[in-house]
C-alpha cells in the first residue's frame, strides 16, 4: 500500500472536537494532536521551507502565515498549545499541518518551497539595492530606482503565487469535499437534512452523489473511499440527515 493511500488527514477526525479541551478528545486523537502541536525538537534550516503555520494577533485573529522550515516539520511539530487556541485557530493550525503532511501534496510543496526561497532571495536583493549609494550621480540613481521597481514587481508576483497556497490552507480539502457534496445535493433539489431513504434494491441519494463525483476521478474525490469518508463526516456533524 502506498504512502499516499495510507495517509489520513487530521482535520476531518476533529470535526466534532474543535470546541472541546484536549482532555475531552479520545486518547488516539489526543496523541495525534500532541504530535501535530508539540514543541520543536531540532534546529530549522532557514534555506529549506516545508510549509506554513498560522500566526495570530492580540485579538486572536489570523494575522499571517509563518514559514515552517524543513527540519522543524520533519519532527512533526507545530509549537502551539491546543487548549490556548480558539476553535477557529485550531482549525487553521490543523489545516496547515495537514497541508504540510499530506504525501499527495509533495509536488505542490516543492513548488511552494521554490517560490518561498525565491521570495527570500528577491527580498535580499531589494535590501542590497536599497543600501547602495548613487554617489550623487543621477544616472546611477535612475539605474537603482529602475532595478528596485523591477524587483518589487517580482516580489509581489511571487507573493501572489503563495497566496493561493494560503487560501488552500484556510479552506482545507476536507471542507471543500463537504461543500461540494452539499452543493450537489442542493443542485439536485435535495434538502441535506431531509434526505429520502433508498428504496429496497435501488440506489439511494448517496450512491447517486458518489457516482457523480467518482465515475471520473477528480482532485477532490480520488476514490469512493475518500467520498465515503467525506459523506460520513457530514453525517457525524449533522450537516446531512435522513428524513424521519
Amino acid at each position: 500500500m502506498s504512502e499516499v493511500s495510507q495517509y489520513s488527514p487530521l482535520f476531518p477526525l476533529l470535526e466534532k472536537y474543535w470546541g472541546k479541551p484536549l482532555s475531552e478528545l479520545p486518547n488516539d486523537l489526543q496523541k495525534k494532536v500532541r504530535k501535530a502541536m508539540g514543541s520543536p525538537t531540532s534546529t530549522p534550516d532557514p534555506s529549506r521551507v516545508a510549509g506554513f503555520r498560522p500566526k495570530f494577533n492580540n485579538k486572536g485573529d489570523l494575522d499571517a502565515w509563518e514559514t515552517i522550515h524543513v527540519d522543524t516539520q520533519q519532527s512533526g511539530d507545530i509549537p502551539l498549545d491546543w487548549d490556548e487556541l480558539t476553535p477557529e485557530q485550531r482549525q487553521s493550525t490543523v489545516a496547515g499541518f495537514d497541508y504540510s503532511s499530506d504525501p499527495s501534496l509533495e509536488e505542490e510543496r516543492k513548488r511552494d518551497r521554490k517560490t518561498t526561497n525565491e521570495i527570500l532571495r528577491t527580498q535580499e536583493e531589494i535590501e542590497r539595492w536599497e543600501g547602495m549609494s548613487n554617489h550623487g550621480k543621477p544616472s546611477e540613481a535612475a539605474i537603482r530606482e529602475e532595478r528596485l521597481a523591477q524587483l518589487k514587481i517580482k516580489s509581489a508576483q511571487l507573493n501572489n503565487q503563495l497566496s493561493a497556497t494560503e487560501n488552500q490552507i484556510r479552506n482545507p480539502v476536507a471542507k471543500q469535499q463537504g461543500d461540494a457534496i452539499l452543493k450537489w445535493l442542493h443542485d439536485n433539489k435535495y434538502d441535506p437534512k431531509q434526505l429520502p431513504k433508498a428504496p429496497k434494491g435501488k440506489a439511494g441519494v448517496k450512491r447517486d452523489c458518489r457516482n457523480a463525483f467518482c465515475e471520473k476521478s477528480t482532485e477532490l474525490f480520488l476514490s469512493k473511499k475518500v467520498f465515503d469518508t467525506a459523506w460520513q463526516s457530514l453525517r457525524d456533524n449533522h450537516n446531512i440527515k435522513d428524513k424521519l
